[in-house]
């Protein structure tokens, strides 16, 4: 009988949007906790389905241990913007630019991006915004909020100073941040 389950949870340093008491939990309401059962009884294919349903899990490998355990190991959506848009939609972009649903379990400090943010316009121009400051230190660490304008240009409010950044159009951002920079 299989002795029991291993979880892994990678990249839990970086964020805590899912736990081990999660996996756990969803495997039990589905009744595919492994615990007690016959090797030849476990589908490890159900398995990584069942938690790959998941909102905030990116990618599942499950498999059976020499030493008679079932090991999970579970990679978590990493999420690069939280968008808190004029209607009340509020949720992360993860960092493949899907949507990912808000967690009460671990908060992500990121760069916000307020305003006139339609899920089109925070999946495509301004995750690749997002994608571009986390690729510079300086300007992820200047970041606090990316506020989107009903024409979809946009303003940064830095974290420090108390000054607005109007960068316009979100093509050509890298040569406009770059003379912003300077």
């Amino acid at each position: 009988a299989c002795s029991g389950l291993e979880l892994a949870i990678r990249d839990s340093l970086h964020a805590g949007f899912v736990t081990g008491q999660d996996i756990t939990s969803l495997l039990r309401s589905q009744g595919l906790d492994p615990t007690g059962k016959s090797p030849d009884d476990i589908d490890t294919r159900r398995m990584e389905q069942a938690v790959a349903r998941h909102p905030l899990v990116d990618r599942v490998e499950c498999y059976k241990t020499p030493g008679g355990k079932i090991c999970v190991e579970v990679s978590q959506r990493q999420p690069i913007l939280r968008v808190m848009a004029d209607g009340g939609d509020s949720y992360y972009v993860d960092d493949q630019g899907r949507v990912m649903p808000l967690s009460a379990k671990c908060v992500a400090r990121l760069p916000v991006a307020t305003g006139h943010v339609s899920r089109d316009f925070a999946t495509g121009p301004l995750y690749r915004f997002a994608r571009q400051l986390q690729g510079d230190p300086f300007w992820l660490a200047q970041t606090e909020q990316i506020h989107v304008l009903p024409d979809h240009t946009v303003e940064l409010v830095p974290r420090v100073g108390d000054h607005l950044i109007y960068l316009g159009k979100l093509d050509d951002c890298t040569r406009k941040l770059r003379r912003v920079r300077l």
